[in-house]
């Protein structure tokens, strides 16, 4: 093979070539075809450092970025000819952010990467990221935010200024180190949330809203029976008529700032404890947001007229009680009278009523109050009929409708007793980061989470309610 040709294989473009790199490439095309090999040979992480560090020291400008290559060709030991070759490119294209090959490795993945952990979520950043960009990070783990700033800009090959103030400031205003950050917080606030208590997941449709505009959605026990199509093929239509309901989104934020004294501290606690936090709270305000439709039983949704509805010292919860709520909600019928096959699937309670509840659902067998029950049988018939939920909120004297004895028995969230419904379906909180520079009334770095987000009573077919007093 010759040079040129050479070249070729390499990806090189001759007329694009220095004199000194062409004298480089030289050395090693004659050292290949002297040897009589193509150069496929393993070699050691000595020899590897020294080709890519004899480039970097020519170089500081991309000193970060072959660093980082040098690193990948020994984990993956490369044969001589690749690490040439590489080294070749890297010392002529930075590439600062860009993906390494492989299985992951940009400057951004791996100062992503160390957040996480440092924030306490290994797994997570394990999980999103990859092995390739926990191993290229592993040696940033113990590194003060400080640090990670002073290693962000050799990634980016960008200059590092002595001073800690300068360097946090540069590193946080563009480059690897601001998107890093937005994207670790983003996980942490989303990881959080996902593991949150959320009872209302358990009855809730949840729908997608395009916009803030108010939304109409169809009862999904709205039906009809099919009719057979006489000759001529003329197939009658069905109608709505009432059976809709209304639900909207609305928007809910807030922030938090760190500022400049703090950063310089090395103050990660916003990753680490302020960010779920907020996270939390996000998941707690749509909780409150659905409850407090719930008990506020808009427009009488849960009333003797819709047959979803019972009251008196009956009402407890008990076997008949509950007997009695499951009867109102298998007869539930459409507005012509079609059976709905409706399921219960849910017994939603305060705390006050978790223990007879659970006694209900959970016993093997029901104890007889009289002798006269001696020959009826003792198997409890409510075992595992329905998913038990407890909900504080039911109880809380700060919602209004509050009970410490109401109880409901639900049907399954595709029947959709209530819908929460989500902006463009994004069903967790987003978290955007604004650096120093945002504002320049602030000295400080700023964390917004946002959530879009809006419940209602779906259709009053798929609940019953039982006052329990």
């Amino acid at each position: 093979m010759d040079f040129s040709t050479w070249l070729a294989a390499g990806g090189f473009n001759p007329e694009s070539l220095t004199e000194a790199q062409k004298l480089t490439l030289q050395a090693s095309w004659r050292r290949e075809q002297n040897n009589g090999n193509t150069g496929t040979a393993t070699v050691g992480p000595d020899v590897v450092a020294g080709i890519y560090d004899a480039y970097a020291a020519n170089n500081p400008d991309r000193a970060a970025h072959l660093a980082d290559r040098r690193d990948l060709a020994i984990a993956e030991g490369w044969d001589r000819r690749r690490v040439e070759l590489d080294a070749m490119r890297a010392d002529r294209f930075p590439g600062p952010n860009t993906r390494i090959p492989s299985n992951g490795g940009s400057a951004t993945d791996v100062i992503e990467a160390a957040l996480l952990v440092k924030s306490g979520h290994s797994a997570l950043a394990e999980k999103l990221l990859g092995s390739r960009s926990m191993e290229l990070s592993r040696k940033l783990h113990a590194m003060s935010l400080v640090d990670l700033a002073r290693e962000s800009l050799r990634r980016d090959g960008r200059a590092i200024p002595s001073n800690r103030w300068e360097m946090l400031a540069s590193s946080l205003s563009t480059g690897s180190m601001p998107t890093a950050l937005g994207a670790t917080a983003n996980k942490i606030a989303e990881a959080t949330y996902m593991l949150a208590p959320a009872t209302w997941r358990s009855f809730c449709g949840i729908r997608s809203a395009a916009n803030f505009h108010e939304q109409t959605s169809i009862r999904p026990t709205f039906a009809f029976g099919l009719e057979e199509v006489p000759l001529g093929g003329d197939v009658k239509h069905g109608s709505f008529g009432e059976e809709t309901f209304a639900w909207q989104v609305g928007q809910y934020a807030k922030q938090i700032s760190i500022d400049r004294k703090n950063l310089v501290n090395d103050d990660l606690s916003v990753l680490a404890e302020v960010l779920p936090s907020l996270s939390k709270a996000a998941g707690r305000s749509l909780s409150d947001l659905i409850y407090r439709a719930l008990l506020a039983n808009a427009g009488s949704h849960f009333a003797s007229g819709h047959a979803n509805y019972a009251s008196g010292g009956g009402s407890a919860l008990q076997t008949s009680a509950l007997a009695t709520a499951v009867q109102k909600l298998r007869r539930q019928v459409d507005s012509d009278g079609n059976n709905l096959d409706l399921q219960p699937a849910v017994l939603l309670v305060p705390p006050e009523l978790e223990v007879t509840a659970r006694g209900l659902l959970q016993s093997a067998e029901i104890a007889r109050s009289t002798a006269s029950d001696g020959l009826l049988p003792t198997g409890n018939t409510f075992q595992n009929l329905a998913r038990l939920e407890v909900e504080s909120r039911l109880s809380n004297s700060a919602f209004t409708g509050f009970s410490t004895t109401g109880w409901y028995l639900f049907a399954s969230p595709a029947d959709v007793p209530m819908v929460v419904g989500f902006l463009d379906g994004v069903e967790t909180p987003t978290v955007t980061t604004f650096g120093l520079d945002a504002n320049p009334d602030k000295l400080a770095m700023t964390w917004r989470v946002h959530f879009d987000y809006g419940a209602a009573l779906g259709d009053y077919r798929a609940g019953v309610f039982s006052v329990g007093a």
